[in-house]
């Protein structure tokens, strides 16, 4: 279930926000675009949040496939394109969660 979730709504939005950052977008980078695309990833990402409340990993006690991959899109777009400020305020388990697992 996670990891459809992560492939169908999280990396679409993670690759728009990197494609704009990196000059790979077929739209030109603007401050707009950005926003707009950077908009899309932090709500794709609100459940994720949400559900890592209380919990280390995604399902279970362990780490699994699911999270190996939502680490590995979260890593890049944190690195690239979400600041500290917003991971801190905007994403904290999130940025709990890929601290823990790197």
């Amino acid at each position: 279930m996670w990891t459809d979730y992560i492939n169908s709504t999280v990396v679409p939005a993670a690759q728009r926000v990197i494609s704009q950052c990196d000059g790979t977008a077929k739209v030109q980078m603007d401050v707009k675009n950005f926003s707009i695309a950077l908009t899309e990833l932090k709500n794709s990402l609100a459940n994720l949040e949400n559900h890592l409340k209380l919990r280390f990993y995604l399902v279970g006690h362990s780490l699994t496939l699911a999270d190996v991959l939502l680490v590995s899109v979260l890593a890049q777009t944190f690195s690239l394109a979400v600041d500290k400020k917003t991971r801190d305020s905007l994403l904290p388990n999130l940025t709990r969660y890929v601290t823990l697992a790197m």
